[in-house]
């Protein structure tokens, strides 16, 4: 099946939250919730939800937060 890589850089460790969520705006994952380390990362998307569902192809939005800091980006899922 088809998955997302998401890379992050970040200039020093923080808190940080990074969640999946579908078109109507409903969380299906959450990807990543604690620390992370300050560099480069890379997170994974297997295309399953939090309860171990394979989802849909469609359009899906991964929101990063992190204090203040919040950004939402779109990502393809294919199958």
């Amino acid at each position: 099946g088809d998955h997302r890589d998401l890379h992050l850089s970040i200039r020093r460790q923080r808190q940080m939250c990074i969640r999946d969520s579908n078109m109507m705006g409903q969380k299906v994952r959450t990807l990543h919730n604690g620390n992370l380390q300050a560099g480069r990362h890379h997170i994974f998307f297997d295309g399953f939800d939090d309860n171990n569902i394979q989802l849909g192809s469609g359009v899906y939005f991964y929101r990063v937060t992190a204090g203040e800091f919040n950004a939402t980006k779109k990502m393809m899922l294919v199958k």
